[in-house]
């Protein structure tokens, strides 16, 4: 029984950081708090990457943060539909394949941990570039790139998230 209540206790803790960060970005939308200053407002790290670049870098960090995880994915699924029309390129696929999955993991579990800046994530990001590197050095018209639709497209979903679906999320938890 002790177990189920310390649980329950841990993630009421963790919206309550997520409410405390959307109410210090509503405070300061455009610059946030600064990087790393989340815990001087809050006992604990936000436990979202999320909600910890909104919080610390503003609405700009957030958006480049997305754009970053976006792009890389982009990256991915251009690269692994395109690279099937490729003879040899089953290497290059298999490899793709395994990143994209390990990056869906990746960004299921930033969700519920404060990884934004974890060099873990930026491994990642480094590998799937290494990806996109060794394809563009095998076929060099292989290009991927954000477009103005990405990028309207990722500031819409910004600012959905933290406009409605946050609050509304934190609200049924009983946080706001």
């Amino acid at each position: 029984m002790a177990e189920v209540q310390t649980s329950k206790n841990e993630t009421e803790n963790r919206y309550e950081a997520w409410a405390t960060g959307l109410n210090l970005f509503r405070r300061s939308p455009l610059f946030g708090v600064g990087q790393g200053q989340f815990t001087q407002h809050h006992f604990l790290t936000a436990h979202n990457s999320f909600v910890l670049t909104a919080t610390e870098l503003g609405f700009p960090g957030l958006f480049l943060f997305v754009c970053m995880i976006f792009l890389t994915f982009k990256s991915l699924i251009v690269g692994l539909i395109q690279l099937r029309r490729v003879p040899g390129s089953d290497v290059a696929q298999v490899w793709g394949i395994a990143l994209l999955a390990s990056m869906g993991g990746v960004v299921f579990q930033i969700n519920t941990l404060s990884f934004a800046y974890h060099s873990s994530l930026w491994i990642f990001f480094g590998l799937v570039g290494a990806w996109t590197g060794a394809i563009r050095h095998h076929w060099p018209e292989f290009d991927v790139k954000l477009t103005w639709r990405d990028l309207f497209a990722i500031a819409t979903a910004c600012l959905v998230y933290l406009l409605i679906v946050l609050p509304i999320f934190l609200r049924a938890k009983g946080e706001m």
